[in-house]
């Protein structure tokens, strides 16, 4: 099974028309299953169930770590899926896609984790009931769900200048003035310059990409051509100020 097979098969089950109830009665108390990540906890639950119920081999991940699936028991180095839902009427994507410095250093020893695929799932709660309604469903690279910002190369939540996670783009409808990546080597250039522009990476910095590449090339066979960032940088910053 692959990523693509599953989201065609999902598209075609019941997911999109799913509702449940987004409260839960606890002893005397509503309890908002919208907090917290449990509509995602829940969704997550759901998929790993109706595959099994499908005959789908997979492993589900039910730690905090990703992947959350694989799709071969066999070889976890690929097929690996992530779960991403949000609030499709209210908030848009508001998830992490992951820490931004793990990030850096993860994929120079797992270079897969860049093929990693996103299922995006958009959903809505009805406010006096607490239902919750399934409305989009989106399977995405992790280029196709970035972006820059006006702050960084690529989007990230940043307090007090300390960079913590890589936030995705709106990347439906005319939202965001920022469009996102078009492939695996630019979004690679937009991270190595936040690297080099932020000072808690910058001794890195130097030696990251030549890693990198060394490693995926290593592992895939494949010679990546990174362009540097601000030869592209027009592509994603064209929007801002125009």
């Amino acid at each position: 099974m692959k990523a693509e097979e599953l989201y065609g098969l999902l598209k075609e089950s019941e997911l999109t028309n799913l509702c449940f109830p987004g409260f839960h009665k606890v002893g005397d108390f509503d309890i908002d299953l919208n907090k917290a990540n449990a509509v995602g906890n829940i969704l997550k639950e759901w998929i790993d169930k109706w595959m099994t119920s499908k005959g789908i081999v997979h492993i589900y991940n039910e730690m905090q770590d990703s992947p959350d699936f694989w799709f071969d028991p066999e070889n976890k180095e690929h097929e690996l899926l992530e779960i991403k839902c949000f609030d499709y009427l209210n908030r848009g994507p508001g998830f992490d896609i992951a820490n931004f410095q793990s990030y850096i250093r993860e994929i120079i020893d797992k270079p897969y984790r860049l093929h990693s695929k996103y299922l995006a799932i958009g959903y809505g709660m009805d406010i006096e009931t607490g239902t919750v309604t399934i409305y989009q469903v989106w399977l995405k690279n992790v280029w196709e769900m970035c972006c820059a910002s006006s702050n960084r190369p690529i989007k990230v939540q940043e307090k007090k200048n300390v960079i913590y996670n890589i936030r995705p783009s709106v990347w439906y409808g005319n939202r965001s003035s920022f469009p996102t990546f078009e492939s695996l080597e630019d979004f690679l250039a937009a991270i190595e310059q936040t690297i080099y522009d932020y000072n808690q990476t910058r001794p890195i910095a130097e030696h990251w990409l030549k890693n990198l590449k060394d490693s995926y090339e290593k592992f895939f066979g494949i010679s990546l051509n990174v362009p540097r960032w601000y030869d592209i940088k027009d592509k994603y910053v064209l929007k801002q100020g125009k």
